[in-house]
């Protein structure tokens, strides 16, 4: 009799650490902020290899030491994300706005940057192969911008006070190839911070300049006017 009373006691232990194994592996899995709490219409995300995060809203989620190999964040908002020491070998970041976002450590190998803006991220390091066309670097800079008929460069404002840092105040083209492309401003309701020049000799003729809007605003404020050229 007591043979079964203790084999099925050991059962129950089993059972009770099994499930809460399952519940703290879930747990891990949602996305959270830096400040512990899940990100909002995240909960059925899982933070991991091949995660599907296009267009998300993630500022401030907390990626530290993740395995997100392969993730998808195209046109994702991971401003002042915390990337360090995560494995981002080939993951998606086209048109992604990662300014502020901490990089130290992480490991970039084969990932795409087309297209996305770095500017103020931390510890960044391009990995092998990885794809940086029309990329804003963390200093603002865009080496070799190059745009066709039909494509788009987007240029957001820049928070000076979020990001504690004024290096992506000033975006520098330093030399392009542009055949009709469109430079888009997004505004704002903050103060227009983002002074876009050009190296001297480049001549970035854009077919349209598009402004779009993020949410209220003051238009005698926020519309971009700040385009200098390099002499």
């Amino acid at each position: 009799m007591s043979k079964y009373v203790f084999t099925d006691r050991v059962l129950f232990v089993v059972i009770a650490c099994l499930t809460f194994t399952l519940y703290c592996e879930t747990a891990s899995a949602k996305i959270f902020t830096l400040r512990g709490k899940v990100l909002p219409r995240t909960e059925e995300k899982t933070a991991g290899p091949g995660m599907d995060a296009r267009g998300m809203k993630l500022m401030l989620a907390d990626f530290r030491a993740a395995d997100l190999t392969d993730a998808d964040f195209t046109g994702a908002d991971l401003r002042r994300a915390d990337f360090s020491g995560a494995d981002l070998n080939g993951v998606n970041f086209i048109g992604a706005d990662l300014r502020g976002a901490n990089f130290s450590g992480a490991v970039l190998d084969g990932a795409n940057l087309s297209k996305a803006d770095l500017r103020g991220a931390v510890g960044f390091q391009a990995g092998r192969d990885a794809i940086m066309a029309n990329t804003i670097l963390p200093n603002g800079t865009i080496r070799n911008l190059n745009l066709s008929k039909g494509e788009t460069l987007v240029v957001r404002n820049y928070d000076v006070v979020r990001n504690q840092r004024d290096s992506g105040t000033i975006i520098l083209i330093d030399s392009a190839t542009i055949d009709g492309g469109t430079l888009v401003f997004v505004v704002d309701n903050q103060k227009w911070n983002s002074t876009i020049q050009v190296a001297p000799g480049v001549v970035p003729m854009f077919k349209d300049v598009e402004v779009r809007y993020e949410k209220a605003h003051d238009l005698v404020t926020s519309i971009p006017t700040k385009v200098a050229a390099m002499n």
